[in-house]
């Protein structure tokens, strides 16, 4: 039994009602307070101990009155703001960190260091754009390559001859390989204690004005990305593009988190939040792509078939209608291959291996599928107008 100051009896019913008459007000506060705790400067270090953690003004009478509640609810929120918010750990200190320049006593030894890591940088930039203008000329080839077992590539500065298949997945990787060569000197130039304008050497990303910058962000943050990209495009009739779409989500990810990283204070207010916006976007449509492929779509589906504005994001980009036309592809292997609204009038595919392949809404007028294997193939809305399907298997 529990007794008030009176020494009456107080049912259970009565301590519940006085509870809640008292906790109506606290809530109310509470909801009214909860705003302002992410709006407030942060501490300037918050302590582990409980005791010398600072307490700020808005929740002194909540201390007093209702221990309980800021303890569990006031107090989390107030640590968690002040954790965010503090650029020396983590979470904050992987897009706001804090650096540290390598200080040098002596201007000499300064200006020489700053040199040095500018040329390296250069040699780098040099070596990446040189890549990707040889990667844009290669993929510029015609759409029968890809699906040649016999097509190959020279790469250049190796002399040797590589498959157009194999290139379409190893010239990525070295791509992304020459991005973080290059990546790892902007971060050291960036440590380096940078010296006067006018002393430093007349490279395009030490020049002080606005359309240098632009082009430098563009060479160190977009050109790779966008390359990887124009990869992914080429290689979506093939059965392992998937590979091919989260390796060029991803290295765009990366790169926004770097540049997102490296923005200035005073942009960052105007840049962040777009960034960080792009990076969402190019995060879901990865997650997408991945559960569509995991059961059994295609790449260029997508879950938001209803919205116009979610196909043009989502589909339009990943969908690629292939131009064969009077191509000669004899005993070609193209299982798993898609494709889709592909033309391929005239085409001569005799012996080829077509299983599991998609041909939905593709023009096969006047082809030659003479012992072609279609078994598991798809064929919806295709058209056969005048096509040989001599001794074609077809179950």
């Amino acid at each position: 039994m529990r007794f008030n100051l009176l020494g009456s009896r107080q049912t259970a019913k009565v301590r519940a009602r006085a509870k809640q008459r008292t906790r109506a007000p606290m809530l109310i506060n509470l909801i009214h307070a909860a705003p302002r705790i992410f709006t407030q400067p942060p501490d300037s270090r918050v302590s582990r101990t409980r005791a010398s953690r600072p307490i700020p003004a808005l929740f002194l009478g909540y201390r007093s009155r209702h221990p309980r509640v800021y303890w569990r609810v006031l107090r989390p929120l107030e640590l968690g703001r002040a954790r965010v918010s503090d650029r020396r750990t983590w979470p904050r200190c992987w897009w706001f960190p804090v650096y540290h320049a390598v200080l040098f006593t002596n201007d000499v030894d300064r200006l020489k260091y700053h040199d040095e890591t500018s040329r390296a940088l250069r040699r780098s930039v040099f070596t990446l754009v040189a890549y990707c203008m040889f990667c844009l000329l290669t993929l510029s080839t015609p759409d029968a390559q890809v699906l040649s077992a016999t097509a190959s590539v020279r790469v250049p500065f190796a002399n040797v001859d590589v498959g157009f298949a194999n290139f379409l997945f190893v010239g990525p990787l070295v791509l992304i390989g020459l991005l973080v060569y290059q990546h790892i000197y902007v971060a050291h130039l960036r440590l380096t204690d940078p010296p006067p304008p006018q002393s430093q050497l007349p490279i395009l990303f030490n020049l002080p004005y606005r359309s240098a910058r632009v082009i430098s962000a563009f060479l160190f943050y977009w050109i790779g990305p966008l390359v990887l990209i124009v990869f992914m495009r080429k290689a979506l009739p093939r059965p392992g593009a998937i590979f091919l779409v989260l390796m060029a989500g991803l290295t765009l990810m990366w790169t926004l988190l770097l540049q997102i990283r490296r923005c200035p204070s005073d942009r960052r207010r105007l840049y962040v939040p777009a960034l960080f916006c792009v990076i969402a976007l190019a995060a879901s449509i990865c997650a997408e792509k991945m559960i569509l492929v995991a059961s059994g779509h295609r790449v260029a589906d997508t879950l938001l078939n209803g919205s116009t504005i979610g196909r043009a994001i989502f589909s339009s980009p990943f969908e690629r209608r292939l131009n064969l036309g009077h191509v000669i592809l004899d005993g070609q292997d193209l299982r798993g291959f898609d494709l889709t609204g592909a033309n391929l009038r005239g085409a001569r595919l005799r012996g080829a291996t077509l299983i599991g392949a998609r041909l939905d809404n593709s023009d096969l007028s006047d082809a030659d599928l003479t012992g072609a294997d279609l078994r598991k193939a798809s064929l919806s809305k295709t058209r056969l107008s005048g096509t040989n399907l001599f001794n074609a298997r077809r179950q």
